[in-house]
């Protein structure tokens, strides 16, 4: 086995998350695109029932831009928008898992 098949095999979805976790995609991201995503969310989520949390940025919904929008946009862009709604879930489930 490679180290590279070794790594990820290490990294394969099929996991058990002890925790909450939340995923957010752009619709337009060109650097990590959603039809990989979803496949990963989706397996996470088979395993991990009311775990995983999955907030999709469509394509008519405004992400902010970055500095450099041609090579790092939707993606760096995505985490920048994302910030206030990433910070009300994870307050929501401080008081959650009290």
């Amino acid at each position: 086995m490679t180290a590279l098949s070794r790594q990820l095999e290490r990294m394969h979805p099929d996991l058990e998350i002890r925790v909450p976790i939340r995923i957010t995609q752009a619709e337009l991201d060109e650097r990590i695109w959603m039809s990989l995503t979803t496949p990963l969310v989706a397996q996470l989520s088979e395993r991990n029932p009311d775990r995983v949390t999955y907030r999709v940025y469509l394509k008519d919904e405004p992400v902010s831009q970055t500095h450099d929008p041609k090579n790092l946009g939707y993606h760096f862009g995505t985490v920048a928008t994302d910030g206030p709604e990433l910070v009300a879930w994870v307050e929501e489930r401080l008081v959650l898992e009290r």
